[in-house]
């Protein structure tokens, strides 16, 4: 057990009773206030009363890992549509909207190619030993927890212990907007301060109120002029592209690229295509082809031997470092996932715990029905499932401290530029999917030698 959290928990047997039920009711309060829930959940989400403190060695580890996995994925889409053969294949299969498909081949074939990658690890392991079970692109909704998150801990810790009122945690929000003015700069070569838009889709209308608005406003404190708009107030003329009538030079639109609504937007307005093929104008964050390197269906083509031989050295120690013994399914390999003990699938276009079937949990017959069908698709996971610990989280319940045990994930912010991340959630819960929209509860990733002086 980390020493770190032994201290913590120390301390926290000696906060007075009444100073506990004060901070019971103000944390769930505040997550209300703050929207920290998921869906048409009524409750706030569980958050313990510890960060989770992870050694700088091993998050440097982790840092250098991904990089390379990154790397490795960005070239295996290149390949993909250089060569049109069974990646090509694969990827297109991926897509059972046509026209996101399209939209992806008119943007990957033109050249809008910002490299930019925003991504969020998911990682489980015991002690400080990891897997990459899936490397995910991360919702807005997930960084306006982490947002909100450091707020709280900022406010609640100095309440604990008064040691900790220079401890500051900072928000990844912090890091998208360097990371958006950084491909701005990137793509236009000189320095000038952009217009950010950002947009939501027509059919998530009331979603917006959630989190969008507040990271604009957020935005719009530093400084940076900032437009929230819906996908369908985007125009294009003249070369340039505009929100809700503001010409805009950075577009960060959310993940969805298979969203029916913006794929049929896109099909209405032709235009909007042709700006968003001009690099030298315009730049999309996170880019069209980002949805490419994310299907979970690569972890397959990474973790395969037959693969190997199209990566570096350094890629494929990454892979062995990180990545679980994962294949694609097809018609010769389901004699050997006969075993579903250990495994488990994954549909390689899935968010929020779903698309995803535990062998252990399961009957044969629903097993083998999804064999078949991911002999079909030819895209569908299969993964031998990652031992995971078990920690305890001190949380509080009705004023009063409690060690819970529960199974725990870790999920790092990775940017593509190489910097250590700063910044992360974890999640935990009862069940083995601990996913948040499964009822999960939260806490934030720092470094150890952010803590050191303090406990």
């Amino acid at each position: 057990m980390n020493i770190f959290f032994v201290r913590w928990v120390q301390k926290l047997a000696k906060i007075d009773s009444s100073v506990l039920a004060d901070m019971d009711q103000f944390i769930k309060e505040w997550c209300m206030k703050n929207d920290l829930r998921v869906g048409d959940r009524k409750v706030p989400i569980p958050v313990a009363l510890t960060p989770r403190i992870i050694s700088d060695q091993v998050l440097y580890r982790l840092c250098w890992s991904y990089q390379q996995i990154l790397k490795a994925l960005d070239q295996l889409v290149e390949r993909a549509f250089s060569e049109k053969g069974q990646f090509y294949q694969m990827m297109e299969k991926s897509f059972t909207d046509d026209q996101a498909w399209q939209v992806m081949l008119t943007n990957q074939e033109k050249g809008s190619r910002v490299r930019r990658q925003w991504r969020r690890t998911d990682m489980l392991g015991v002690d400080e030993k990891f897997n990459s079970i899936e490397l995910n692109a991360q919702a807005t909704e997930g960084w306006w927890y982490h947002h909100k998150l450091c707020q709280l801990y900022t406010m609640l810790l100095p309440k604990m212990f008064s040691k900790l009122n220079d401890l500051c945690f900072p928000s990844v929000l912090n890091r998208i907007l360097q990371s958006l003015v950084s491909a701005y700069i990137d793509q236009r070569g000189f320095v000038e301060q952009p217009t950010i838009g950002i947009i939501y889709w027509r059919e998530d209308a009331e979603v917006p109120g959630r989190e969008l608005p507040n990271i604009a406003e957020y935005f719009r404190r530093t400084g940076y002029k900032v437009v929230l708009g819906c996908h369908d107030e985007l125009s294009a003329a003249n070369s340039s592209m505009y929100l809700q009538g503001n010409k805009i030079d950075v577009l960060w639109r959310n993940i969805s690229i298979g969203t029916q609504s913006w794929n049929q937007y896109y099909a209405e307005n032709p235009d909007l295509i042709k700006v968003l093929s001009q690099p030298e104008n315009f730049v999309v964050v996170p880019a069209p082809h980002f949805s490419l390197a994310a299907l979970k269906c690569w972890y397959g083509v990474l973790s395969d031997p037959a693969y190997s031989y199209l990566f570096t050295g350094q890629q494929r120690q990454a892979v062995h470092d990180l990545i679980p013994w994962s294949r694609i399914v097809n018609k010769e390999n389901t004699q050997i996932l006969n075993d579903k003990s250990t495994k488990l699938l994954k549909k390689t276009v899935s968010s929020s715990g779903k698309g995803v079937l535990c062998g252990w949990q399961t009957t044969d017959e629903v097993w083998q029905e999804w064999l078949r069908q991911g002999v079909v698709e030819g895209t569908m996971l299969v993964q031998k499932a990652t031992l995971n610990s078990s920690l305890l989280w001190p949380v509080l319940a009705g004023g009063k401290i409690e060690l819970v045990k529960r199974i725990t994930d870790l999920n790092l912010h990775i940017f593509d530029d190489g910097e250590m991340p700063g910044s992360g959630i974890v999640r935990f819960g009862k069940e083995h999917s601990i996913n948040v929209a499964q009822k999960g509860g939260m806490t934030i990733i720092v470094r150890q030698s952010q803590f050191k002086p303090f406990l």
